[in-house]
C-alpha cells in the first residue's frame, strides 16, 4: 500500500489508467499484403479477418510488439514479469464513413493496435477510449478546460507505424472514418504466461499444459 501524509493544498491523481503510445523504427507495412478472408462486423461498415491469430504468420512483428509491451510494463507499471504472449490478433478494415461499435475485450490483460498503413491523418477514424468510471456519479459538470485528469474520454489519431497498448477492460471504439480510402489496422490481445501472482492468488499457466 502506498501511503501519503495529508498536506495542505495537495492534489492526488489516484488510480490512473496507463496507455502506451509508441512509433517503432521497424516497418510493419508487410501487413498490407495480408490476403486472408474477411467477414462483416456488426455494423457492416467494418470487416475483420476470419483468422484470429494473424501475428502467428508474422513472428518477427509479434516479437517486436512483445518487446515493446515488456518495455511499457517496466516503465509505466513497474512490472517485470517477463512472460507475456499475444493470444489473438486480427486485421480490421473500416470503410469510408464507417466506424466500430463501443466494446471492450475479455480474457486478456492488455489490448493493442498496430497502424501499418499509409495516409493516416486527422480525417482518419480515431481510437476513442472511454473511462469505465464515467458513470460512477449521477452529476454532470463540464470543466472549463479538459485535461487528462478531468476527462472521461480520450482519442488517439492513428500514425503510420504506430503501436498502442491499453487495458483490455477499457471501453473503446473507432470514430467515423471520413476518408475515401479504407482504414486498416491490426488489433491484438496480450495475456501473461508462466508463473505470476502471490499466495492464494498464485497462477501458473504451465499447470494446465
Amino acid at each position: 500500500m502506498i501511503k501519503s501524509k495529508l498536506n495542505q493544498g495537495q492534489i492526488l491523481s489516484l488510480f490512473p489508467t496507463m496507455v502506451g503510445l509508441y512509433q517503432p523504427d521497424e516497418d510493419f507495412s508487410i501487413l498490407k499484403k495480408y490476403a486472408g478472408k474477411f467477414q462483416q462486423a456488426n455494423n457492416n461498415s467494418t470487416t475483420i479477418s476470419e483468422d484470429r491469430r494473424v501475428l502467428e504468420k508474422y513472428p518477427e512483428i509479434k516479437k517486436i510488439v512483445l518487446q515493446y509491451f515488456k518495455k511499457f510494463c517496466k516503465e509505466a507499471l513497474d512490472i517485470y514479469h517477463e512472460d507475456f504472449d499475444i493470444s489473438t490478433s486480427w486485421i480490421v478494415k473500416v470503410f469510408p464513413q464507417g466506424y466500430s461499435s463501443l466494446h471492450n475485450h475479455k480474457n486478456c490483460y492488455y489490448s493493442g493496435l498496430i497502424y501499418y498503413d499509409d495516409g493516416y491523418d486527422i480525417n482518419t477514424g480515431k481510437l476513442h477510449l472511454t473511462s469505465n468510471n464515467r458513470n460512477n456519479t449521477s452529476f454532470m459538470f463540464i470543466p472549463k478546460n479538459k485535461t487528462i485528469n478531468n476527462s472521461n474520454d480520450f482519442e488517439i489519431t492513428p500514425l503510420k507505424n504506430g503501436l498502442v497498448f491499453f487495458p483490455s477492460h477499457l471501453m473503446h471504439y473507432v470514430t467515423q472514418h471520413n476518408k475515401r480510402s479504407t482504414r486498416q489496422s491490426l488489433a491484438f490481445n496480450i495475456v501473461p504466461t508462466g508463473l505470476y501472482g502471490a499466495e492464494d492468488s498464485t497462477y501458473d499457466t504451465s499447470w494446465f499444459n
